[in-house]
C-alpha cells in the first residue's frame, strides 16, 4: 500500500488485527501448497524443524504459559507415527495448522493488548511507524514495549523462524514464485489505475463519482470514501479528498478474491494475465 499512502501500515488497531490475520490465513494456503508440491521426505523434515524450534527455542515452560502443550503433544505424537504411516499425513498437517494457529493467535493477542493499553495518540505513532502485517514486524514493534512478557518476544522469534522455513520451501517452486511476482504487479497496477481514474471522476458531480464500479458495490464504496474522509480529518490532513479516495481503493482491493482481481485488472488495463 505504499503506492496509496506515505506509510504502509494500518493505523487502527482493527486494521492491524486484519493485517496480521491475513498473514496467518496465508499459512493454510502455504501448507496446502507444500503438501501438493513437495515430497513426503521434505514435509517430514519441515515438521521436524518446527518441532525442534518449539521444543528447543520456546520450551515446555513457555508452551505451557501460551497454553500450547496439549496441541503440541498431539502434533508431536502424530509426527512420530507418520514416519511409518503415510496415511497420517493429512492428520499431521491438520494438527500442525491447529498448533501454529493457536500459537499465532496467542502471541498476536498479547501484542494487541499492549497496543490497546497505551494512549491513542501514541498508539497512532507506533502504527504509522511500524508495519503490523508480519511476525517480523510485530517483533520489531514489541521492542518498543519493555513491559511485554519475555515469553511473547520468544514466541515471536519462533514464529519468524517457522514462517521463514515456509518461504524457503515455497521459493523453490517456480510456479508459486512466478505467481507471487504477478500478484504484486497486478495489485500495484490496479491501484494506480483506480487512483488515476478516480482522481478525475471524484472532481465530477456526486452521482458520477463511482460510476466505474458495479451498482451493487457503490453503497459500500461510498461508505469507505466517507470513512476515509473522516479519517483524514482525524489526522489533520489538508488532503481529505485524496485520503478518502485512497481508503476507498484500499477497501475495494482488500475485499477481492484472486479471480476477481484478475478480472478487474484485465478489464481496466486491457491486458491479459497469462496463466
Amino acid at each position: 500500500m505504499k503506492d496509496l499512502f506515505e506509510y504502509c501500515s494500518p493505523v487502527t488497531l482493527e486494521g492491524s488485527i486484519v493485517s496480521i490475520a491475513d498473514e496467518i490465513a496465508q499459512l493454510s494456503h502455504d501448507i496446502e501448497d507444500m503438501r501438493r508440491l513437495t515430497s513426503m521426505d521434505r514435509m517430514l523434515n519441515f515438521y521436524k524443524k518446527v518441532k525442534e524450534v518449539l521444543s528447543n527455542d520456546l520450551g515446555q515452560k513457555n508452551m505451557d504459559k501460551l497454553e500450547l502443550n496439549d496441541t503440541y503433544d498431539v502434533f508431536s505424537e502424530t509426527l512420530d507415527e507418520l514416519k511409518n504411516n503415510s496415511i497420517l499425513r493429512i492428520k499431521c498437517e491438520r494438527m500442525y495448522t491447529k498448533l501454529i494457529l493457536s500459537f499465532s493467535i496467542s502471541i498476536v493477542g498479547r501484542i494487541m493488548s499492549s497496543l490497546w493499553s497505551i494512549p491513542e495518540d501514541k498508539r497512532l505513532i507506533y502504527l504509522k511507524q511500524y508495519h503490523t502485517g508480519s511476525f517480523e514486524d510485530l517483533l520489531t514493534l514489541s521492542k518498543e514495549f519493555p513491559d511485554i512478557p519475555e515469553v511473547t518476544k520468544i514466541g515471536l522469534k519462533c514464529l519468524c523462524k517457522i514462517f521463514k522455513d515456509h518461504e524457503e520451501i515455497l521459493q523453490d517452486e517456480m510456479d508459486i514464485v512466478r505467481w507471487d511476482l504477478k500478484g504484486k504487479e497486478i495489485c500495484d497496477d490496479l491501484m494506480n489505475i483506480l487512483n488515476k481514474t478516480l482522481d478525475k471522476k471524484l472532481s465530477y458531480k456526486e452521482q458520477d463519482k463511482l460510476i466505474i464500479f458495479n451498482k451493487e458495490q457503490r453503497n459500500d464504496l461510498t461508505r469507505s470514501y466517507k470513512a476515509g474522509f473522516k479519517f483524514g480529518e482525524k489526522l489533520g490532513s489538508d488532503k481529505l479528498d485524496e485520503i478518502a479516495r485512497k481508503c476507498l481503493i484500499w477497501d475495494y482491493i482488500a475485499g477481492m478474491t484472486d479471480n476477481f482481481i484478475i478480472e478487474e485488472y484485465e478489464s481496466l488495463s486491457c491486458k491479459r494475465v497469462g496463466l
